[in-house]
C-alpha cells in the first residue's frame, strides 16, 4: 500500500515520520498512565484483629509488636492481607507472591504459610485453611479478640 521505493505494495509495513512516532508514544505513554491513576490501590496499612500489615513499611506487628518474616513470608502474609477474606488458591499464592517463577511447587506455599503461623503466635488462627480450595486471612474486627 505504500509508494515508498524498496517496500512492497502489499507490505505490512507503514511509514512515518519520527515526529508522528514520537507524537503517538507519548499518547499511549500518557494513556497508560491516566488509566494507572485511576485504578483503586489497596490499603498500605490493613488490621484484622490484632494482625496489622504495613504494606509499605514491610513490616507485620501483632498486638504492637513487630513480627520478624522473610521477605517471601511476607509478601505472602501481605497477599493474604490485600484479599482480605477471600480465599486464594496455592497457585494464585504462587502467582502473586512468587511472581512468573514456575519452578516452585504448590506445597511451598504450604510450607511458608505454616511458618507464617508460627511466627503470629495467637493470631495465627487468622490464617485460614480452606480444605481443597487454599487459604485466607480472616475479616476480624480490630477491636475484638480471637478465637
Amino acid at each position: 500500500m505504500s509508494d515508498t521505493p524498496n517496500i512492497p505494495k502489499d507490505s505490512d509495513f507503514i511509514v512515518v515520520s519520527g515526529a508522528q512516532l514520537t507524537a503517538f508514544a507519548r499518547a499511549v505513554i500518557a494513556a497508560y498512565r491516566e488509566e494507572e491513576a485511576e485504578r483503586p490501590q489497596p490499603p498500605a496499612l490493613i488490621a484484622t484483629g490484632p494482625l496489622v500489615v504495613d504494606v509499605l513499611a514491610f513490616e507485620a506487628q501483632v498486638n504492637g509488636v513487630v513480627v520478624p518474616m522473610k521477605p517471601r513470608e511476607f509478601k505472602l502474609l501481605a497477599t493474604l492481607a490485600k484479599n482480605l477474606g477471600r480465599v486464594l488458591s496455592r497457585e494464585q499464592l504462587l502467582e502473586l507472591a512468587w511472581g512468573e517463577r514456575t519452578d516452585c511447587h504448590d506445597r511451598t506455599v504450604d510450607v511458608h504459610i505454616l511458618r507464617i503461623r508460627r511466627r503470629l503466635g495467637d493470631a495465627k488462627v487468622l490464617v485460614e485453611t480452606v480444605p481443597t480450595v487454599g487459604y485466607k486471612l480472616r475479616r476480624v474486627p480490630v477491636t475484638a479478640s480471637i478465637k
